[in-house]
Formats: C-alpha cells, structure tokens, sequence
C-alpha cells in the first residue's frame, strides 16, 4: 500500500524517460531531473528521496496526486486496504486533535495565515508522509480549522479586550489620551460590564439617533425621470441599501465609535450591474489594536497602517477579510522568519530588514522595526476601501470621548462595597479608653499594667484584627490593658443607603445627561425636552461619514444618474419633521415625500410597490365613508347598505359556494 512507494530519482536521459515509461506506472520527468514513484524495486541507476519536502511545489503536488490515484484504486478494490487506510486517516485525526490539545494549553494556536498552514502541514507530512495530500487537509480542517474555540477568541479579539487598570494607571493614562491608546480602550469596554451607568450611557447616545436614510436623484430633470434606465438605477441603489442595512450599520458604528473613540470598517461590496443584482453587501470592523491613523484623504478621511503580524495571532486568517490583504503577503511572507523551528508559536517572529530593503516596488509602503521586544511590519490600507467613524473629529486619538468620566465610573464599584460593609456594620456607638505606656525616658520602674511602645502597638495590631475579623456581625470582644472606658452613643445612625446613589447621580451629572437619566424620583419635562434636543448632536458626525461612504460607493458603480445618500433624524425631531413633511407635502412640495417615507422606515420604490399593491387589490372598494348625523342630516349620502333579504340571498349563496 502507500507505506510501500518510494520516489527515486534520476537523470532525465532518453534512455532512462523510455524505461521508466516501459516499467514504471508513475513517472515525471522535468529538465532537472526524471522521478519514478513505485513499490518495485529500486531502478538502476537512481537515488532514493528519503524527503519528499525536498522536491519542488510542482513534484510534491505530483506525488501527491499518485497517492490519490493509488489510495482510491485500493478503496475501491480490497476491502483489507480500505480498512486500513480508513484507520490511517482516524488516527491522523486523533495525532491532530492531541496536537490541538497541546497548542491550547500552550497558548500556541494554528496560524492560518496562508504560509504558516502550509508550514504546518509540512510538519504533519513529515509524520506522514505516504498520506494523500487532499486527506491530510480534509483531516486537518476537522480539527483545526472549524474549531468553535478558535472561531469565537477570533471574533472576540476583533474589539479591544477589557482590561481593569488602578485608579493611579487611568488617571495617568488620560493625562496623555494619545499614548495611551489600548489602555483606554480596554478600560472603557471594562467599565461597561462593571459600572452599568458607563453602559447605560453609551446606549442612551447610540439609541437617540434614528438613522433615518434614502437615497434621491441629483441634477435629473423631468425627462430623465422617465427613462427606464432611471427607475433602474433607482431599483439597483435600493437593493444595495437593503443589502448593506445602513440603518443597522450606523447604530453599530456608532456605539463602538462611542466605546474606542474611532471604528474603521472594511466595505465589501459586490454589484452585478448587468443583471441589476447585488450578490452581496456588508461592513467589516478592522481591530483597534493593530491600527494606527498615518495620515488625511479626500476620499475617506483617514489613512490607516495596519500591523500584518496579527495574523501571526492565535486563530486569525487574512482569508476572513476578503482580499484585503492579499497585496501584501507575498512580501510579508518573503521578509518574515519563525521562531527557529516552531511553526505555532506567534510570539518570536522576526522581520529579515536586509531582505526587506533589497526589496522593490513593494505594495503599501511597508514600515517594519521591533519594539520593546514586539515586532511590527505596518502596510498602508487603501484609501477608498476602508472607513473610518468618529463622534469626535478635533483629534486622530483612538480612545473614547468619555474618558473624563473613567475615574469617576471606576469609584462606583468601590461605593457600592463601602456602602454594602455600612449597611450590614452600621456605626452606632464608639467606645474609647487609655492604655498607660512606660515612659521609657523616665526613671525605670515596674508596673504591671503599663506598657511599652512595642506592647502598645501589639495591641492596636490585636485591635485591628478583631475589627477585621467581626466585621460582618459587627459584634466583637477583645480584653485590652486600658483604664478609663468611656461609651459614646450617637443620637442618629449615619445613613449609608446614599452613598452609591450619590456616586452614581455625580457620574451621571458628569456626563452631562441629568436630564436623560433620572437620578431622583422628580426629573423635570423641561430639562428632558432641554438635554434630548442637545445631547441629540452628540453623534450627529456619524451621518455625515456614512453618508461620505455611501456616496462614494455609489460614484463606483458607473452609473448614468447622480444619485445622493441622506442620513438624518432623532427621537426628539422625528415626529416633528413628519408632520411638517405631511403639511409640506399638502401644499405640493413633493421633495419631502422622500424624507416623509424615510421617516417611516420605508424608500420611494417601496411607497410606490405598496400603493399599486393597494389600489389593484381592490380592498379600496370595499373601505366604507365614515358618515356622521351631521352630514345626514344636511343632504350627506349614506353608504349603501348592506341589510335586506338580497344581501342576505348573496351571503347564503357565497357560503355554499364555499362549503
């Protein structure tokens, strides 16, 4: 079976290429060299391969095909090397998932990055190296690739990870927002999950905005509107806003925008103009912690780097972003070295500079260098390819707006515990007494009862210890040397039920939405009406970004119209607009119309589907005019009636039919 073939080699004569195809079933000859591939015996004059992972890409993939040929004729034909090679295949997948198990534990996971898996799989091969290519990636992907594990830290680690720093750290960390990057991000998200007012915060801003959009014509005239390829292009930009979704991507991009500051998204996009199709449209979040902001464009905003040894990271795949990174590989791939003979290990890659500077023509400007021990090889991203949200656009920091209230938001933990000890301990009476000490200056002299210092401070340190001890029954009895005893009652309990109450009402009239977030049981309807219209302005920056994309977008589809993307609306304004729309729109300003059915979560093709929907329905027919006493009684026509032996006559008839 395949443990039996060999690759011998030899040299690529007329003579020897006639012989090996007279003898030899399998054999490959090249100007360098004539390979034979059997279980016979050894050819004369040839060498023996001992390491197929010696031979070029083209004869590896050769042998391997010989052993599909060969592994499928033995399935087919006897059951004994089915049996075996089934079993061949189960235990690779066993040696595969204890390897799995190893790198977990380790820390050490596949890298799936094009070059590092075919790295891994050479390891695999060396181990078995009679095994059919196509089978040891069929069995490797079992176990590695679709791993749930793997799949969710990846799409974890797409976000910056929480992180609880010391007050001391963060308070240094926003005196210097722009170096502090990653630890302010990670600080925020920590915040979210223990201080709920941070959450509740963040979700107030991303929630106050509608995200209400369309899309509209722009320099068309009335005879352009009634061209067919018009209402085409038209039914093209809905079904790219239906796939794409901006109403959800908005809201999304705005919350993290909120968390980390700035979010950059990679659009991918495909758009079948010929058939009026959209195979597909989605935004792609780039991970904070391997961007930097390098520079301005006029496309969209921004020029990020981004650092290609995250996909030297535990579970990342330059494959799930597209073909994004596909550019840039091939020299990563030629300037990048392992870690001496480990292949799983993300940790211990180095970038060869002398090989790197030999290189020409290199695509996004790459910048490599090691730091603090990290290396790093950042590649310029395409400008009209990725884009970045902001609520902020004074400053390129990728940290949140909100980190002036991150002291404030840490300290409601702690107010929670501190009030939790008073509560359960509360502080009624003080009991006070004096313990004499030696006055070891004075002449010396016995006494039982004085102490030195070194006696006092035992004691004290006993103190603090029963304290420690009975803190929680707030009850405790300790025998000390001390005269004078003295029992202080306090005429009120100090009230601790506040002071996390109060900790949070600070945080929230921090932030500046008091008005939003009741902190009392009587928030005023004049404040709320005074904070929604402002604090409604907070995101407002987002619009006009995505707004900036979806134009650009459009620009790229060669279409024959201008079309314009619009982004507006809140929950303060909303109801406002429409009515101004529907009074607009009574008085013949037809334009509003688009904003009008925007603000009901429906476009112009959709209001124009429904209506003919409606009206060739026929159930306009059967709606009846509402006809008050008055109208009657002063010549109004009542609708006809449905009573009387006829109509009675019909309903029987009709129910017959159907029975």
């Amino acid at each position: 079976m395949l443990n039996r073939y060999r690759i011998y080699q030899m040299t690529p004569t007329a003579e020897h290429i006639d012989y090996a195809a007279e003898k030899y079933r399998f054999h490959r000859a090249t100007p360098h060299h004539l390979l034979v591939y059997t279980n016979k015996r050894k050819p004369g004059g040839s060498t023996l391969i001992r390491n197929a992972r010696s031979l070029p890409a083209p004869d590896r993939e050769w042998v391997a095909a010989c052993n599909i040929i060969i592994a499928g004729e033995a399935l087919h034909n006897d059951p004994d090397a089915q049996a075996g090679i089934l079993n061949f295949l189960a235990d690779l997948e066993k040696e595969l998932e204890k390897e799995q198990v190893r790198l977990k534990e380790a820390e050490r996971k596949v890298q799936t990055i094009y070059q590092n898996l075919l790295r891994q799989i050479n390891v695999l091969s060396a181990k078995f190296s009679n095994m059919p290519m196509d089978a040891l990636f069929r069995a490797y992907d079992r176990a590695m690739g679709n791993n749930p594990w793997i799949q969710n830290k990846r799409v974890k680690q797409i976000n910056t990870l929480p992180v609880e720093y010391s007050k001391d750290a963060i308070g240094e960390a926003i005196k210097n927002p722009g170096g502090n990057e990653a630890l302010l991000r990670g600080t925020h998200h920590a915040l979210e999950a223990t201080a709920y007012p941070m959450l509740k915060i963040r979700k107030l801003y991303t929630d106050l905005m509608t995200y209400n959009y369309y899309t509209a014509p722009a320099f068309t005239d009335e005879d352009d509107a009634k061209t067919p390829e018009f209402w085409r292009e038209a039914a093209l930009l809905e079904k790219f806003n239906d796939k794409l979704d901006p109403k959800a991507n908005a809201h999304k991009a705005t919350g993290q925008a909120i968390q980390e500051g700035k979010v950059f998204y990679y659009i991918r996009y495909d758009v079948d103009k010929s058939h009026n199709k959209v195979n597909y449209a989605f935004m792609q979040k780039l991970p904070p912690d391997w961007l930097k902001i390098i520079g301005y464009n006029n496309i969209s905003g921004y020029t990020v780097s981004f650092d290609m040894f995250y996909f030297l990271q535990p579970g990342t795949d330059w494959r799930q972003f597209g073909d994004l990174f596909i550019p840039y590989l091939e020299s990563f791939d030629a300037v990048i070295e392992p870690p001496g003979n480990a292949v799983f290990a993300s940790k211990g890659w180095r970038v060869n500079l002398d090989k790197l500077a030999q290189m020409k023509d290199l695509v996004g400007n790459p910048e490599a260098y090691v730091q603090n021990g990290r290396w790093a090889y950042w590649v310029t991203l395409p400008i009209d390819k990725v884009w970045g949200f902001e609520i902020d656009d004074t400053n390129p920091n990728l940290a949140s707006t909100m980190t002036g209230l991150y002291l404030s938001m840490s300290a409601i933990a702690q107010y929670e515990q501190v009030q939790l000890e008073l509560v359960q301990n509360p502080l009624i009476a003080v009991m006070t007494g004096e313990i004499p000490y030696r006055n070891d200056s004075a002449a010396p002299q016995d006494d039982g009862i004085k102490l030195s210092e070194g006696g006092r401070i035992l004691y004290e340190t006993l103190w603090y210890n029963m304290l420690s001890q009975n803190n929680t029954s707030g009850i405790g009895f300790f025998m000390a040397p001390a005269e004078n005893l003295k029992l202080h009652q306090l005429a009120e309990a100090p009230s601790a039920t506040e002071i996390s109450t109060n900790g949070y009402g600070y945080a929230v009239e921090k932030s500046g939405l008091a008005g939003l977030i009741p902190i009392n049981d009587n928030p005023r309807a004049g404040t709320v009406n005074i904070s929604i219209q402002l604090e409604a302005k907070y995101c407002q920056r987002v619009y006009q970004q995505f707004e900036r994309m979806m134009n650009y977008i459009y620009s790229t589809l060669n279409l024959r119209y201008t079309w314009r993307f619009h982004m507006f609306g809140d929950l303060y304004n909303d109801e406002k607009e429409r009515a101004n729309m529907q009074k607009s729109m009574s008085m013949g300003v037809l334009p509003d119309l688009y904003r009008y059915n925007a603000i009901m979560g429906r476009s112009l093709l959709d209001d124009l589907s429904m209506s003919a929907a409606v009206k060739e329905s026929g159930v306009l027919d059967m709606r009846l005019p509402l006809v008050t006493s008055y109208t009657a009684k002063n010549g109004g026509q009542l609708p006809p009636s449905p009573g009387g032996r006829k109509w009675i006559s019909q309903m029987s008839q009709a129910k017959e039919r159907r029975i």
